[in-house]
């Protein structure tokens, strides 16, 4: 799990989004919440190039709620450490990152995750192809164990968060892997 920080200076009114990059467990209904239509073409392209890295390009972009501060709360205690990166793009948006390392921190997180609806925001063609990949992963490799093929990369946003509003489609980069870091669950 990655807290990540998003600081856009916006026309002169700085913007900041608080964010959660971690996996989400891919199911056909329950947690999830898409609420857009999707179309054929983007999602046959989506799985090939799935099909043919393997690997999970982009995340999801959900919006869970946060109404008690409880996750607000670790992720502060994590903002006053050292960032593991930081880095500002060419459009001056300012990304900093910190690895969610305390085991105890992985479990609040999930534990506050756990019951929780997520709502795509950004990321529907995504979702529904890493299900169908999911699904032919089962159907044609029967020893595919673990969670491998049901867990897709997702930032999230508190849903009551002021700043989940006014981005565009989120970037993310890649961040270093962090030896000894675990999940707690497969919503972590």
């Amino acid at each position: 799990l990655y807290e990540h920080e998003i600081r856009d200076p916006h026309d002169g009114k700085p913007l900041k989004r608080l964010a959660l990059i971690g996996t989400l467990k891919l199911e056909r209904s329950g947690t999830v919440v898409p609420h857009e239509h999707t179309f054929a073409g983007p999602k046959k392209d989506r799985l090939s190039l799935l099909e043919k890295t393997r690997t999970s390009l982009s995340p999801i972009f959900g919006l869970y709620p946060d109404p008690g501060k409880r996750l607000s709360q670790i992720f502060d205690s994590y903002r006053r450490r050292p960032a593991l990166l930081s880095a500002t793009d060419d459009e001056g948006v300012t990304h900093r990152g910190w690895a969610i390392e305390k085991v105890e921190d992985q479990k609040r997180i999930h534990e506050v995750l756990v019951s929780e609806k997520i709502l795509i925001a950004d990321g529907h063609h995504r979702y529904e192809t890493a299900l169908e990949y999911q699904r032919r992963m089962r159907e044609t490799s029967p020893t595919v164990q673990g969670e491998a093929p049901s867990v897709r990369a997702e930032l999230r946003t508190p849903r009551d968060s002021p700043s989940s509003a006014g981005f565009g489609k989120p970037q993310v980069s890649r961040t270093p892997a962090v030896p000894g870091l675990q999940s707690p669950g497969a919503r972590s």
